[in-house]
Protein backbone atom coordinates (compact mmCIF):
# COMPACT_ATOMS: atom_id res chain seq x y z
CA UNK A 1 0.00 0.00 0.00
CA UNK A 2 3.03 2.27 0.18
CA UNK A 3 5.49 3.08 -2.60
CA UNK A 4 8.80 4.79 -1.95
CA UNK A 5 10.52 6.20 -5.00
CA UNK A 6 14.27 6.68 -5.00
CA UNK A 7 14.80 5.89 -1.29
CA UNK A 8 18.59 6.38 -1.59
CA UNK A 9 18.09 9.70 -3.42
CA UNK A 10 20.22 8.57 -6.35
CA UNK A 11 18.45 10.82 -8.82
CA UNK A 12 18.74 13.94 -6.68
CA UNK A 13 22.26 13.10 -5.58
CA UNK A 14 23.73 12.94 -9.07
CA UNK A 15 21.40 15.09 -11.15
CA UNK A 16 23.62 18.17 -11.16
CA UNK A 17 27.02 16.50 -11.53
CA UNK A 18 26.94 16.21 -15.33
CA UNK A 19 28.54 18.72 -17.68
CA UNK A 20 25.96 20.75 -19.58
CA UNK A 21 27.08 21.43 -23.11
CA UNK A 22 26.20 24.84 -24.50
CA UNK A 23 24.59 24.29 -27.90
CA UNK A 24 22.72 26.42 -30.40
CA UNK A 25 20.12 24.18 -32.02
CA UNK A 26 20.41 24.46 -35.83
CA UNK A 27 16.63 24.32 -36.43
CA UNK A 28 15.61 25.70 -39.84
CA UNK A 29 13.92 29.09 -39.65
CA UNK A 30 10.33 29.39 -40.84
CA UNK A 31 9.81 30.75 -44.34
CA UNK A 32 8.30 34.24 -44.36
CA UNK A 33 6.56 36.54 -46.81
CA UNK A 34 7.62 40.01 -47.82
CA UNK A 35 5.77 42.80 -45.92
CA UNK A 36 4.01 40.26 -43.67
CA UNK A 37 4.68 39.95 -39.94
CA UNK A 38 7.39 37.38 -39.12
CA UNK A 39 8.33 35.67 -35.83
CA UNK A 40 10.74 32.82 -35.09
CA UNK A 41 13.21 31.97 -32.31
CA UNK A 42 16.85 30.89 -32.16
CA UNK A 43 17.10 28.11 -29.55
CA UNK A 44 20.11 27.52 -27.26
CA UNK A 45 20.43 24.83 -24.59
CA UNK A 46 22.91 24.55 -21.72
CA UNK A 47 25.10 27.16 -20.07
CA UNK A 48 23.94 29.22 -17.16
CA UNK A 49 21.86 32.33 -16.63
CA UNK A 50 20.62 34.55 -19.41
CA UNK A 51 22.04 34.73 -22.92
CA UNK A 52 23.07 37.49 -25.28
CA UNK A 53 22.41 36.91 -28.99
CA UNK A 54 24.09 38.77 -31.83
CA UNK A 55 24.50 38.51 -35.58
CA UNK A 56 28.20 38.13 -36.35
CA UNK A 57 28.07 37.83 -40.14
CA UNK A 58 25.53 38.34 -42.90
CA UNK A 59 22.17 39.91 -42.15
CA UNK A 60 18.45 39.20 -42.22
CA UNK A 61 16.31 41.26 -44.61
CA UNK A 62 15.60 44.89 -43.81
CA UNK A 63 12.67 45.09 -41.41
CA UNK A 64 13.64 42.03 -39.33
CA UNK A 65 15.59 42.27 -36.09
CA UNK A 66 17.15 39.80 -33.67
CA UNK A 67 16.24 40.48 -30.03
CA UNK A 68 19.59 40.30 -28.23
CA UNK A 69 18.03 38.99 -25.00
CA UNK A 70 15.49 36.44 -26.25
CA UNK A 71 16.82 35.22 -29.60
CA UNK A 72 13.52 36.12 -31.28
CA UNK A 73 13.69 37.25 -34.91
CA UNK A 74 10.69 39.42 -35.69
CA UNK A 75 9.36 42.30 -37.73
CA UNK A 76 8.13 42.79 -41.27
CA UNK A 77 10.66 41.86 -43.97
CA UNK A 78 10.83 44.49 -46.69
CA UNK A 79 12.95 42.40 -49.03
CA UNK A 80 12.53 38.93 -50.52
CA UNK A 81 14.99 36.17 -51.34
CA UNK A 82 17.43 33.97 -49.43
CA UNK A 83 19.23 35.59 -46.50
CA UNK A 84 22.17 33.89 -44.79
CA UNK A 85 23.51 35.08 -41.45
CA UNK A 86 25.38 33.69 -38.46
CA UNK A 87 24.07 34.12 -34.92
CA UNK A 88 26.22 33.84 -31.80
CA UNK A 89 24.89 33.29 -28.29
CA UNK A 90 26.96 33.87 -25.15
CA UNK A 91 25.82 32.87 -21.67
CA UNK A 92 25.51 35.30 -18.77
CA UNK A 93 29.00 34.65 -17.39
CA UNK A 94 30.64 34.58 -20.84
CA UNK A 95 31.97 31.10 -20.12
CA UNK A 96 30.02 29.38 -22.90
CA UNK A 97 29.23 30.42 -26.44
CA UNK A 98 28.10 28.87 -29.68
CA UNK A 99 27.26 30.11 -33.14
CA UNK A 100 25.34 28.76 -36.08
CA UNK A 101 24.61 29.83 -39.65
CA UNK A 102 20.95 30.23 -40.55
CA UNK A 103 19.24 30.59 -43.92
CA UNK A 104 15.99 32.51 -44.05
CA UNK A 105 13.72 32.39 -47.10
CA UNK A 106 11.38 35.33 -47.64
CA UNK A 107 8.87 34.88 -50.47
CA UNK A 108 7.91 37.90 -52.56
CA UNK A 109 4.44 39.28 -51.99
CA UNK A 110 2.45 40.46 -54.96
CA UNK A 111 0.50 43.67 -54.66
CA UNK A 112 1.17 47.33 -54.19
CA UNK A 113 0.46 50.24 -51.84
CA UNK A 114 -3.21 51.02 -51.43
CA UNK A 115 -4.43 47.53 -52.34
CA UNK A 116 -5.74 46.82 -48.84
CA UNK A 117 -8.38 44.31 -49.99
CA UNK A 118 -5.95 42.39 -52.22
CA UNK A 119 -7.96 42.71 -55.44
CA UNK A 120 -5.15 44.07 -57.61
CA UNK A 121 -6.37 47.69 -57.62
CA UNK A 122 -6.19 50.75 -55.37
CA UNK A 123 -9.67 52.25 -55.35
CA UNK A 124 -12.66 53.22 -53.19
CA UNK A 125 -13.18 49.56 -52.21
CA UNK A 126 -9.85 49.70 -50.39
CA UNK A 127 -11.04 52.76 -48.47
CA UNK A 128 -14.16 50.83 -47.46
CA UNK A 129 -12.06 47.78 -46.54
CA UNK A 130 -9.84 49.83 -44.20
CA UNK A 131 -12.84 51.54 -42.57
CA UNK A 132 -14.53 48.16 -42.01
CA UNK A 133 -11.31 46.81 -40.51
CA UNK A 134 -10.83 49.80 -38.21
CA UNK A 135 -14.40 50.40 -37.05
CA UNK A 136 -16.36 47.20 -37.64
CA UNK A 137 -13.87 44.53 -36.58
CA UNK A 138 -13.64 43.01 -40.04
CA UNK A 139 -10.63 41.16 -41.46
CA UNK A 140 -7.24 42.82 -41.34
CA UNK A 141 -5.46 43.43 -44.64
CA UNK A 142 -3.48 40.35 -45.75
CA UNK A 143 -0.46 42.61 -46.24
CA UNK A 144 -0.82 45.39 -43.65
CA UNK A 145 2.04 47.39 -45.22
CA UNK A 146 -0.15 47.92 -48.32
CA UNK A 147 -2.84 49.61 -46.18
CA UNK A 148 -0.31 51.85 -44.36
CA UNK A 149 -0.01 54.12 -47.40
CA UNK A 150 1.36 57.15 -45.54
CA UNK A 151 4.15 55.01 -44.00
CA UNK A 152 3.58 56.01 -40.37
CA UNK A 153 3.61 52.37 -39.19
CA UNK A 154 -0.10 52.41 -38.33
CA UNK A 155 -3.28 51.69 -40.19
CA UNK A 156 -5.73 54.45 -39.35
CA UNK A 157 -8.04 57.10 -40.77
CA UNK A 158 -5.05 59.06 -42.11
CA UNK A 159 -4.43 56.20 -44.56
CA UNK A 160 -8.05 56.45 -45.75
CA UNK A 161 -7.59 60.18 -46.31
CA UNK A 162 -4.29 59.57 -48.10
CA UNK A 163 -5.90 57.10 -50.53
CA UNK A 164 -8.82 59.46 -51.24
CA UNK A 165 -6.41 62.35 -51.90
CA UNK A 166 -4.38 60.13 -54.21
CA UNK A 167 -7.42 58.88 -56.13
CA UNK A 168 -9.48 62.09 -56.41
CA UNK A 169 -7.26 65.09 -55.70
CA UNK A 170 -3.99 64.17 -57.43
CA UNK A 171 -2.36 63.68 -54.01
CA UNK A 172 1.08 62.21 -53.35
CA UNK A 173 1.94 58.67 -54.42
CA UNK A 174 0.91 55.86 -52.11
CA UNK A 175 3.78 54.29 -50.15
CA UNK A 176 4.45 50.83 -48.78
CA UNK A 177 4.26 51.24 -45.05
CA UNK A 178 5.76 49.46 -42.10
CA UNK A 179 2.53 48.47 -40.31
CA UNK A 180 2.41 44.84 -39.28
Amino acid sequence: TEITLDPEKWIYKYADEGTWQYTMIPMPLDTGSQYVSYHDTIIVRGGSGTRQYSIISGSPPEGLELNSETGVISGGPRGSGEFVFTVRAVDEYETHQDSCEFKLSILPTSGFPGDANDDGKANLLDVSFIINYLYRGRLAPRVPAFADVNNDCKINLLDVSYIINYLYRDGPDLQIGCAL
